[in-house]
């Protein structure tokens, strides 16, 4: 799903971080190594991406010396993968479904996968998407192939080794305008934030895009398989603060002035959860702060909910639909949009499980329920949802819920 940012979280603005931990440098060395690499096909490469999966960095396209002339440089389509252990780069010759050569693109990295988009290349038209707006570029080569500028997106597979063409019709959303030279970077999960760029040097932008992919096997999540005296332990261990590194500041406005200090591990919270490991282990000041403000989380509640199981990863999710039904109204949407906000799918699920036990209890109305899991995203829940009211519709055709749902909910009943 692709659409700008400004449309669904208005209240998002821009500041700058002034701190910067120059200790960072020398995390794992007192200086900076040096290192002889091997030789790779081809020298200098400039205006090429690159990321880091695991042990490994990788480098995409770019602008290369070429092979026949080199004082010529040439548009590339190839990969190149440094292991960061043993220095050794490998060249990966790109396949017919490859994108096709190109420089000043962007590509950034979600779990095993490269997202690589965009740039200035010599595409055909049946390559460039046709609602992708390219636009031309001045610079033509001697066979009178126009060099373009892009915006296509291609996965590649770093595990099977397989390039993936995403095509506009497979997207819901807005698909960001033709540019070069924009920034890319994951954000949470499986979304990538896409910004600027532009098509030069006639045509700059400063929109701001969240892209989101469904990948096979997501990042990491808490397992629930621990055994019981190892959650028990760190259950006791996060009640008690017992030798914290840091504390999580939650509360403020909504809650009259109060505010709840959560003294917690920074080595748990990275270990159990990526949200974590990018604040505490990159150059962020929160990554040396005593102190960490959450100002975009409300409910004390559901932090103490969401943080339990990144320490357990246990929840008494039905005793949480229950609570929500009585005296805590709101803390399932709490907990599901903070599952959501630090990626921690596992809990996402559980709860959704408690729900859709609760319909088949018969405590829960399928229509407020699918309006429900539509606004929070789960579609396994929508789904569930459909079923039960389509099953119940001749009993459910006069209700007041269905006088007052959505349109498109009755629709798809």
């Amino acid at each position: 799903k692709l659409g700008p940012l400004s449309k669904t979280i208005p209240e998002w603005s821009w500041s700058i971080q002034k701190t910067f931990n120059s200790s960072l440098l020398h995390k794992r060395a007192p200086n900076w190594p040096t290192v002889t690499l091997n030789p790779i096909e081809f020298g200098a490469i400039k205006l090429a991406p690159q990321c880091i999966v695991g042990r490994k960095l990788w480098i995409f396209g770019g602008l290369v010396v070429s092979a026949a002339d080199e004082s010529r440089l040439v548009n590339s389509n190839l990969l190149y993968r440094l292991n960061l252990d043993t220095f050794e780069w490998v060249v990966i010759h790109a396949p017919k479904n490859a994108p096709c050569p190109r420089y000043c693109h962007s590509m950034a990295s979600i779990g095993r996968f490269l997202v690589v988009a965009g740039g200035i290349g010599f595409c055909s038209d049946d390559e460039q998407p046709a609602n992708g707006d390219p636009q031309q570029h001045d610079q033509e080569i001697e066979d009178q192939v126009t060099e373009r500028t892009l915006f296509d997106l291609y996965i590649f597979d770093t595990k099977a080794m397989k390039w993936t063409h995403e095509l506009p019709d497979n997207v819901k959303g807005t698909w960001p305008a033709a540019r070069n030279a924009f920034a890319m970077a994951p954000i949470c999960g499986n979304k990538i934030a896409l910004f600027g760029g532009g098509v030069y040097p006639s045509l700059y932008f400063n929109d701001l895009f969240a892209i989101e992919f469904d990948l096979p096997k997501k990042i990491p999540e808490p397992s629930t398989n621990l055994s019981s005296d190892v959650c028990n332990d760190l259950a006791e261990l996060y009640q008690s603060g017992l030798l914290s590194d840091v504390d999580l500041i939650v509360g403020g406005g909504s809650h009259g002035g109060y505010t709840r200090r959560f003294s917690v591990h920074r080595a748990i919270l990275a270990a159990r959860c990526d949200f974590f490991k990018t604040m505490f282990d990159g150059p962020y000041a929160e990554s040396t702060a005593n102190e960490v403000a959450l100002p975009d989380v409300d409910s004390i509640e559901a932090v103490d909910v969401v943080l339990k199981f990144i320490y357990t990863g246990r929840v008494d999710s039905q005793s949480l639909v229950q609570a929500d039904e009585c005296d805590s109204p709101g803390i399932i949407s709490a907990v599901l949009g903070l599952s959501d906000l630090w990626n921690i799918v596992k809990l996402s699920e559980a709860l959704e499980d408690a729900l859709a036990s609760s319909l088949r209890n018969g405590r829960m109305n399928p229509i407020e329920l699918i309006s429900f899991a539509k606004a929070h995203n789960c579609r396994r829940l929508v789904r569930v949802g459909l079923e039960s009211a389509k099953r119940e519709w001749d009993t459910l055709r006069g209700s007041p819920s269905a006088q007052s749902a959505d349109g498109e909910i009755i629709g798809e009943i």
